[in-house]
């Protein structure tokens, strides 16, 4: 030992060996419970979000199916051409009788919808009665397709496989059928089926456009009830079929109608996971597969590096603190690097608070603005000074964000750690925008909530997406009017608003053009398209702001009379109607004049329904044309 060094004593020694194994414990157990919850967490959160991003392409495609069943169901409804199927379901006329008068309609029809190849009406017994096609390219459609059973299947498909004069590659194209049946006039007995073939370019599109995975991901749309699927391929952007093998329909079959994500290997050992989204009221579901590559499989190699990290520092610490270091120099040093490490954690802290994209302000329990980031500042459009010091509820719409709902809030944070939900605000120039919101509350010891910490992320494109999907699914393509379905919707909302008040009936206007046919006939679908499309605006100039006029599809239009007082009201709406679309209209260089025969119903005596209310108004406008056209009937009362 050298001259002047103090030996240290044996306690000393045994005190070392604890404090070291004090150390590698607490960073064991530390480590532990900071980075397993935040492993699990980032699992969870990862599987939630990918599971939200396959529940919006789920949305996407089935209201893209649910367009195509539409489409059939106003092909299955056209008054003119059931009536016609009905009497040959009744023996009054011939199949060729039928044929000839229901071919030339089906197929002006068909020629307004670009995805449509090919349509089918079959009758009673699922016989062929008129085959028309669609304006889409159809390359070699298969010959061999069996009517009779899509007949039974509302959204279904058809695969078929061409091969080139080598025989060595072949190639599959995919076709998408909507099936509608065609009822009597009582709807009971089914007189006819339509069957509609669409290609699969607007379902691939989808999956296509919308895909927030990546592009080794793959799209499987699953019919658990006839075991098939639709699988769309990232590399050659088409859709393939298949059937479900027995493992896959088990796994579909424990998991019911749910949403369910779970992990799995693939034959190359690589992780997958797979997503499964139901479609409501549909034996068809979308299952996305895509690579594991998470944050949260990476903390599996980071979880061994940092302890392998913390025991290594810890071993060098205690051979330094063992061979150098006296007692008082080294409580000093340990004080010191306490001290250097808070502050290093408190200026990482810092640095994340204001680096950070997502919104982050912290208030009191009042909802006094202490912090805010720099992020709020650009999700407000407005500087942090002007928010310190302010409640954040300077900034609601209150429009929107109720005092039950604020009360609603106070009573959830009270109860639980956090509050999530969607909130509105105002920013200081006006302009409003709607945040997905997290609260977290910070308790003192007496658990009592003195600081609220926010995070806001912007939802504004995903809100106008929706409305963008939304506004689509309920807009005529052609006329940019309210399509059948916004018709049916509107009937619906008009019925609950008169059945609640029970002051303000209302009239249903069914309108067909006289002359139509020979407009397209003469001058082409187009020049016939651009007349459909003056319709529309020349009708609102002779209705009051509230009225909803909509296209039902082809030549057939329909106008709702809100809050109508006397049925000569209505008789008056339909004189102004008669008059303005007998008046010419210019297309281009041309000039037509048409004129338009009118059913009108009302609310409530000639239904109680939406379905009966169309139908009472289009059995009047039949008898408005027997009389004569260019006049308008009222349906007699039930």
């Amino acid at each position: 030992m050298a001259k002047g060094q103090a030996k240290i004593p044996r306690s000393f020694n045994q005190l070392t060996r604890r404090v070291v194994i004090g150390i590698l414990l607490t960073g064991v157990i530390a480590s532990l419970s900071t980075l397993v919850p935040l492993y699990f967490y980032v699992e969870k959160s990862t599987n939630n979000l990918a599971l939200a991003y396959a529940n919006a392409q789920a949305i996407a495609v089935q209201q893209q199916l649910e367009h195509y069943s539409s489409i059939a169901a106003q092909f299955s409804s056209r008054s003119h051409i059931r009536q016609q199927l009905y009497q040959y379901y009744l023996g009054n006329i011939t199949k060729s009788q039928l044929t000839h008068d229901s071919q030339s309609r089906l197929e002006d029809a068909s020629r307004l919808i670009p995805e449509l190849i090919m349509g089918y009406r079959l009758d009673s017994k699922l016989q062929l009665i008129s085959k028309y096609p669609g304006p889409a390219d159809n390359n070699e459609l298969p010959t061999d397709i069996s009517l009779s059973e899509l007949a039974g299947k509302p959204i279904y498909y058809v695969a078929h496989t061409t091969v080139d004069e080598s025989n060595t590659s072949s190639e599959t194209a995919i076709y998408i059928s909507a099936t509608s049946p065609v009822y009597d006039d009582e709807h009971q007995a089914i007189i006819g089926v339509d069957i509609l073939l669409f290609n699969s370019f607007a379902i691939q599109g989808i999956l296509r456009n919308l895909n927030q995975f990546g592009p080794e991901t793959e799209f499987q749309l699953v019919n658990t009830r006839d075991r098939v699927y639709l699988k769309f391929n990232p590399h050659t952007q088409a859709l393939e079929h298949d059937r479900l093998t027995e493992p896959q329909m088990l796994a579909l079959a424990g998991y019911g109608d749910q949403a369910f994500v779970f992990h799995a290997q693939s034959n190359s050992d690589e992780g997958l996971s797979h997503y499964f989204v139901p479609f409501r009221d549909s034996q068809w579901g979308l299952i996305v597969t895509t690579p594991n590559q998470t944050l949260a499989y990476g903390l599996q190699s980071g979880l061994l590096w940092i302890l392998g990290g913390i025991l290594f520092s810890a071993l060098v610490g205690a051979y330094l603190i063992r061979q150098w270091l006296q007692p008082i120099i080294r409580v000093q040093i340990e004080r010191t690097m306490q001290l250097k490490d808070s502050n290093n954690k408190l200026v990482l802290a810092n640095t994340v608070f204001e680096k950070t994209h997502e919104a982050i302000v912290i208030t009191d329990a009042k909802l006094t603005i202490i912090r805010a980031n720099s992020a709020v500042a650009r999700l407000f459009d407005t500087d942090v000074a002007h928010l310190k010091s302010k409640s954040l509820l300077n900034f609601v719409d209150h429009e929107k964000v109720t005092t039950a709902m604020r009360e609603d809030v106070t009573r959830h944070i009270r109860q639980h750690e956090s509050w999530q939900g969607e909130v509105w605000y105002v920013r200081p120039t006006g302009s409003k925008f709607p945040a997905l919101q997290t609260i977290s509350p910070v308790r003192n010891s007496e658990g009592i909530a003195t600081q609220l910490i926010h995070i806001f992320n912007d939802i504004s494109s995903e809100k106008t997406a929706q409305k963008r999907i939304e506004t689509l699914a309920m807009t005529d393509a052609l006329t940019h009017l309210p399509n059948r379905f916004a018709i049916e919707h509107l009937l619906k909302e008009a019925i609950e608003k008169a059945t609640a008040d029970h002051t303000h009936d209302f009239a249903v206007l069914f309108i067909d053009l006289d002359k139509f046919k020979p407009v397209n006939d003469t001058y082409g679908h187009a020049v016939g398209d651009a007349l459909l499309q003056a319709i529309g605006p020349r009708v609102k100039e002779a209705l009051r702001a509230n009225d909803v006029i909509g296209r039902l599809g082809g030549d057939e239009f329909v106008v709702i009379i809100n809050q109508i007082k006397h049925r000569d009201d209505a008789g008056a709406i339909a004189d102004k109607l008669l008059i303005a679309l007998q008046k010419p209209f210019r297309i281009g260089e041309i000039t037509v004049q048409v004129g338009a025969s009118i059913g009108i119903a009302f609310y409530p005596g000639n239904g109680l329904t939406a379905t009966a209310l169309l139908s009472a108004a289009d059995n009047a406008m039949y008898v408005a044309k027997q009389n004569g056209r260019q006049r308008y009937q009222i349906a007699p009362k039930e």
